[in-house]
């Protein structure tokens, strides 16, 4: 079992770096002092007057949640009929440049809250096996206007609030925007093998085409109801192989959307110092799950629990992890721990069918990773571009050098959540490529690491 445990640590990149996002209190609270005076100029425009003066913002939040003006200004009740709810009454916009340093204001933490609080309460459907899952959309307000609607499939061990500044962006841009959460995490309910022995952290599939039938569920009951004009899927980690693997079927749910973003996808886990797991340390798990172990935490596995931000693996941003960190702080029943061996068994196939079917999907694509990603490894990336742009050369590119996937060289695994001189070029990448979908992305046309200076034009919407 010693030996057992050397070899799946690494993993544990899916099992305590997916898996037990790692963080930082104290490095947080010091950058926001040091940042405060810097971004009060830039951040004040783009606040509202009155932001300053609640003292607490999740009281606040939750205040105005509750008043019958935010049911009335807010989206409305996820039954209701498309073209009838109306948007989150928080319209002001923060800005792209220096926006870690907004973030730092109480200001602009309170503007961000309220707008999530003003949005649908969680709604409930019902997964594969009976397993609830948790679901939100929020819709703009004139459905007539907006530009469609993203789709965003989380990764492992994640729950909607962690896309709370992501959600922002989309809506400012134009978009209405859906998110939920997989089986077995967040605020979705557990899988009976962990359930039924109260332990609901452990992270665990009993099948990976789990997770893709319930997103097919999700598009076919909801997304395809709406109406929408168009529909783009944005994919982080785990989302990506379960995203790719309801994109290479022929059915109506998979060619619903018209454009796909990948960020980190899980197209190959991590392994042993550069290795991808697909050999040993998959085959390990496959041995111990053949055992009757499936459903046990990974060696060296545990619940969640913070981490320094010192040496973690998943972003750059040490005020973005703290702003993680908050949010399950806030939601102790979100949290989830590290993978069990039966996870791990279903992630290593689910990774390599996505990879090896990739020619299926016949969306356009944009693909980015960090190269200092130490979750999941890039050669899955390569691999998976590959194999897409093997059916038609010259017509189907990734986005990046050579039509292969776009590589940032000094992001880790958490790209949304990551420094603004990352997630600003990438978030902006995604909208570019959301609004003028291709199959042919010249990488010339991506944004370079250099922070933009000018913000993306502002959507027009009507006054709350």
């Amino acid at each position: 079992m010693r030996l057992c445990a050397r070899l799946l640590l690494p993993a544990a990149g899916l099992g305590l770096g997916i898996v037990a996002t790692e963080g930082m209190a104290q490095a947080a609270s010091s950058a926001a002092v040091s940042v405060r005076d810097a971004a009060s100029g830039a951040a004040a425009s783009a606040l509202p007057s009155d932001a300053s003066a609640a003292p607490d913002a999740r009281v606040a939040a939750q205040d105005h949640a509750h008043t019958p003006a935010a049911r009335r200004t807010g989206p409305a009740a996820l039954a209701a009929p498309p073209g009838r709810a109306a948007a989150p009454a928080f319209h002001p916009r923060l800005p792209w440049d220096g926006r870690e340093a907004a973030l730092a204001l109480p200001e602009a933490r309170l503007l961000l809250d309220r707008f999530w609080a003003a949005g649908p309460p969680v709604g409930r459907m019902i997964g594969v096996g009976g397993v609830p899952l948790a679901w939100r959309v929020f819709l703009q307000p004139d459905r007539a206007a907006e530009r469609g609607a993203v789709l965003i499939v989380s990764g492992r061990t994640e729950t909607m609030a962690k896309y709370q500044e992501t959600v922002w962006d989309l809506y400012q841009a134009g978009w209405s925007v859906y998110l939920y959460d997989h089986r077995g995490q967040g605020l979705s309910g557990r899988e009976p093998a962990v359930d039924r022995e109260g332990r609901r952290q452990h992270g665990h599939v009993e099948r990976f085409d789990d997770y893709v039938d319930d997103l097919r569920e999700l598009v076919r009951t909801r997304l395809l109801p709406a109406g929408h004009r168009e529909l783009r899927l944005l994919a982080h980690s785990m989302g990506g192989a379960i995203s790719a693997r309801l994109l290479q079927q022929d059915t109506p749910e998979a060619a619903a959307f018209g454009a796909v973003a990948l960020l980190s996808p899980m197209m190959a886990i991590r392994g042993l110092g550069d290795a991808t797991a697909d050999g040993l340390l998959c085959g390990v798990a496959r041995s111990a799950d053949a055992l009757g172990l499936g459903a046990r935490y990974i060696p060296g596995g545990g619940d969640w629990r913070e981490r320094d931000f010192d040496g973690n693996r998943l972003t750059g941003s040490a005020l973005r992890l703290e702003r993680l960190h908050a949010v399950y702080r806030a939601q102790p029943e979100a949290r989830l721990g590290s993978a069990t061996f039966g996870w791990t068994v279903q992630a290593c196939a689910g990774a390599r069918a996505a990879r090896e079917q990739a020619a299926r999907i016949r969306q356009p694509l944009l693909l980015a990773i960090g190269e200092g990603d130490r979750i999941v490894h890039p050669q899955g990336a390569q691999a998976f571009c590959a194999a897409w742009r093997a059916a038609d050369p010259q017509a189907r590119r990734c986005g990046g050098a050579d039509g292969g996937p776009w590589l940032l060289p000094d992001a880790r695994h958490e790209l949304l959540i990551e420094r603004d001189a990352l997630r600003t070029p990438v978030l902006q990448a995604v909208l570019r490529f959301f609004e003028r979908p291709q199959l042919a992305l010249p990488a010339q046309e991506l944004p370079t690491q250099e922070l933009p200076t000018q913000e993306l034009p502002a959507h027009p919407r009507p006054a709350p």
